[in-house]
């Protein structure tokens, strides 16, 4: 009963903010386009290319649209109850006494209070929840296979949200199965890798279209990863070699043992940003506010002078570098490139995507490019 009290305590403190308000600045920037390129219907790896998926506007708030910002919502407040059912279950398995419930609770308002605004909010909560209900899973006695199917469509989800999450959930789940097979359940392998394979299927025909369009969209978020990358890479030493091969060893090494899993599917969960294949963490603020959209510093980024607002007014239009927030603030009628954060059109591929949407009647009359001064 006092777990049950302790969780429910750290739930409402923990409980997250279900308005983000529209702001300038860079993240806000893509917030904004997340919402806006939803509600155009464009089409996520052919006339949008971006870090987040045609789902990503669920973990952004945004009051634009009520219906999209219901939505929003709604997965918030699940995925904050996923969580905390996932500790229950697990406290509940683990029968543990009231003094570690109590340093597990702790824990966990660090990781809501502290570390998540850090590291990007809602989806590694996500994240965590799936680990929790793998282990549940492995660990049990008795369990019916119908139970995985479940986790493998909530794996396949996060893919659909933010493409680097959708793989860490895959390698969650590729540990996870991996150790089903090492204690030869290999019905319940078969049954969670269809279930899992045909969700990614159903769901990207649902979400983006036709099957060649879902592969363009991992094919273009790969070359934004794989961009961004090289963008970052700095020449290194050989012991730096040395001890990513150690790590890589480490994480895949260690699912061998199952009396290690947990500890492995934690490292693999910690570490699998460090390998290339990953995308980088964006910071995403997770507070709760007061207003909608915050005027004051709008207008004070984005102050035009009346006869250039009086130009766009009724056209279309598009912004460089990034700053799609100024279409909020002054109703302008955005034309997206399909990278329309400029800072991510990082290859020549990317940058060819661009300049062929400028080459179409689909382009906008006017471009607004914004002087903006990086924050140091």
């Amino acid at each position: 009963m006092f777990q049950l009290i302790l969780l429910s305590i750290a739930a409402v403190v923990t409980f997250p903010g279900l308005f983000r308000t529209i702001s300038s600045g860079i993240d806000d920037s893509w917030q904004v386009g997340l919402h806006r390129t939803t509600i155009e219907g464009l089409r996520y790896g052919r006339e949008v290319i971006l870090h987040y998926g045609p789902l990503g506007y669920l973990t952004v708030p945004l009051l634009i649209s009520k219906h999209l910002w219901l939505q929003s919502v709604l997965y918030i407040v699940a995925n904050h109850i996923l969580f905390y059912l996932s500790l229950f279950f697990f406290l509940r398995r683990k029968k543990l006494d009231w003094i570690n419930s109590l340093y597990l609770i702790v824990a966990i308002l660090v990781i809501f209070l502290i570390i998540q605004p850090i590291l990007g909010g809602v989806l590694k909560i996500t994240l965590i929840s799936l680990l929790i209900f793998n282990y549940l899973y492995l660990d049990a006695k008795k369990i019916k296979v119908l139970f995985g199917l479940p986790l493998a469509i909530l794996h396949s989800v996060l893919f659909y949200i933010k493409l680097s999450d959708g793989i860490a959930a895959f390698l969650l789940l590729l540990t996870f199965l991996s150790i089903l097979l090492l204690e030869r359940r290999f019905k319940e392998v078969s049954i969670i890798f269809a279930a899992y394979f045909f969700a990614i299927v159903i769901l990207g025909l649902l979400v983006i279209g036709l099957p060649r369009d879902i592969a363009l969209f991992f094919y273009n978020s790969y070359q934004i990863a794989d961009g961004y990358t090289d963008a970052m890479a700095i020449s290194g030493k050989l012991w730096h070699v040395l001890v990513f091969s150690i790590m890589l060893l480490y994480i895949v090494v260690i699912p061998v043992s199952l009396k290690f899993r947990w500890l492995s599917s934690n490292l693999l969960l910690d570490q699998f940003h460090k390998i290339k294949i990953s995308l980088h963490l964006i910071k995403d603020d997770n507070f709760m506010y007061s207003r909608l959209v915050n005027t004051k510093k709008m207008y004070k980024s984005y102050s035009l002078k009346p006869q250039t607002y009086h130009l766009l007014s009724g056209h279309t239009v598009d912004i460089f570098p990034w700053d799609i927030a100024i279409t909020e603030q002054y109703g302008f009628r955005w034309i997206p490139r399909p990278v329309f954060q400029s800072y991510f059109a990082y290859t020549d591929y990317l940058d060819s995507l661009n300049q062929r949407h400028f080459l179409t009647v689909h382009s906008p009359e006017y471009l607004l490019y914004l002087e903006y001064r990086p924050e140091r």
